[in-house]
This record gives structure tokens, sequence and C-alpha cells, in this order.
């Protein structure tokens, strides 16, 4: 726990350097756009590292809060070819923000942003209508591995707990083995690991109401994240 808490320390401290250094014009205007992308990126991880690191679900929904804001500033997706590590990040604001319960209009500040860049596919319009009914129908998967993988839970045709177990232990993981954060918890010269958890999996339990009690002890299953 004690690395979490570092991590989250050292994380905001980025973030208002960071934050501080465009205030004060510190930082140079052609950089400012790549500036508050990592400003939101370490706000979304820090919110994360709360969780791992035990914190309740007001000091996780706070942080969620505050990357928000920093989504709405700092977040452009432009596509998967351009953006592979970004739509990780869509289906964890999404799955967060319908964790957490947060309130309808900070829930609609996420999908205004992902509607505003034409992001969708299955994951994300499963996600997002559960709490907005307005938002279209996607098609698809844009990252196909390892989210097609979970088409049946995602789509309901397969909502038992021996099919999430297999996903959780065969695919979510392996699948992730080209995302910037994979295998991070080996790196130790200095302190990058905030918790590997699959946000999108809690997130559809939750919209189904499935009987969880069998994952509790599940690797990377947020199972404190249902049962705050």
């Amino acid at each position: 726990m004690e690395k979490f808490r570092q991590y989250i320390t050292e994380e905001q401290e980025s973030i208002d350097y960071f934050n501080e250094s465009i205030a004060i014009k510190r930082a140079n205007p052609e950089m400012i756009p790549s500036i508050k992308l990592e400003i939101f990126t370490s706000s979304l991880n820090k919110t994360v590292a709360h969780y791992s690191a035990g914190d309740p679900k007001t000091m996780v929904t706070q942080s969620l809060i505050e990357a928000i804001t920093a989504f709405e500033v700092g977040f452009i997706w432009r596509g998967f070819a351009h953006s592979y590590a970004m739509y990780d990040q869509m289906v964890w604001m999404l799955s967060l923000a319908i964790l957490c319960e947060i309130p309808d209009p900070d829930f609609r500040r996420i999908t205004a942003i992902i509607k505003r860049d034409m992001a969708n596919d299955l994951l994300l319009s499963t996600l997002t209508q559960h709490r907005q009914s307005d938002f279209l129908q996607g098609q698809s998967y844009i990252q196909k591995t390892p989210y097609s993988h979970l088409d049946p839970l995602v789509s309901g045709t397969d909502k038992s707990v021996a099919f999430i177990q297999n996903y959780l232990d065969k695919k979510w993981y392996q699948g992730h083995r080209d995302a910037p954060w994979y295998d991070c918890h080996k790196i130790t010269k200095i302190n990058v690991f905030f918790g590997y958890w699959a946000w999108e999996v809690a997130a559809l339990v939750k919209i189904y109401q499935i009987d969880d009690s069998l994952l509790q002890n599940q690797k990377y299953y947020p199972y404190r994240a249902l049962h705050w």
C-alpha cells in the first residue's frame, strides 16, 4: 500500500507542476496539448492508485471528478492507429463513473468528449447507454484485443461467472501486452505501478446485476468497487 501512497503523491506533484507551468506560461506553447494530456493521464492513473491503495469510494470519486476536468481539457481521440492507449482510458473513465455512481451531469461530461471525438463501439455504447439511453449504439470493437473476447458479456449472451473468470485469467492482461502500463510492476528504479484492474468487467457485472460473490479473490477484478 505504501508504494501506491507514494505514487499518488508523486502524480499529484506532477499534476501541480504541469498546471503551474501552463498558468505562468513557463511551458513551451507547442507542448501545451501534450502537457494537458499528461495531466489527464496522471489524474486517471492517480484515481486507479487510490482504489489500489484501499481508499474509500468518496476519495476515489473525488479523484475521478478531477480526472473528468482534465479529460475535458486534455483528451483528444484521433483514432485507434494514433491513440492506442487512449481507448483504454475511455473505457476506464466510463467504467469508473458507473462504479462510483457519479451524478448524471458529470457522466455526460465524459460522454460529451467521447461523442465529440466520434469514438464508439459495442463496449463504449453498452457502458454509456446504462446511464445515457440516447447514446448511439456502436458496432464491432475499436480495440479487438482483448475486448472482442469479452463480447458474450458485453452483449449479455453469457453472463456466467465461469466466462468472466476465463476472460480475466486468459485474455485481459495478456491482451494488453502493447499497453504502456503492461508489466510496469516489474520496474523497480521508479515507481510507476498504479494497479491492474479490469474496470469494464466490474461495470458490466454491475449493469447486468451479476452475483459476483465467487469473484471476490479473482485477479484483476475490482470486487470492492461493487461493494463500497
